[in-house]
């Protein structure tokens, strides 16, 4: 959503449960944006966030890295 969405409002219009669907997306983009330092449409060079895997992306964020994860079985 936040590097596809281009805050035209249909989802909102057609929405059967009248939730304000492309307010809500337009706040979750900007904070993920934001988190990710992207701006959609900005560069045509720039990386996708989430669709370019990045060894150290989870350790940039605070999170640990991916060597420190356990696997679940």
């Amino acid at each position: 959503m936040i590097t596809s969405c281009v805050g035209c409002g249909v989802c909102t219009n057609v929405c059967p449960s009248d939730i304000p669907v492309a307010t809500i997306f337009h706040t979750v983009g900007d904070k993920m944006q934001a988190i990710f330092d992207y701006t959609p449409g900005l560069s045509l060079e720039d990386e996708v966030p989430l669709a370019t895997f990045r060894e150290d992306e989870l350790t940039e964020l605070g999170e640990r890295g991916s060597h420190e994860l356990k696997l679940v079985e």
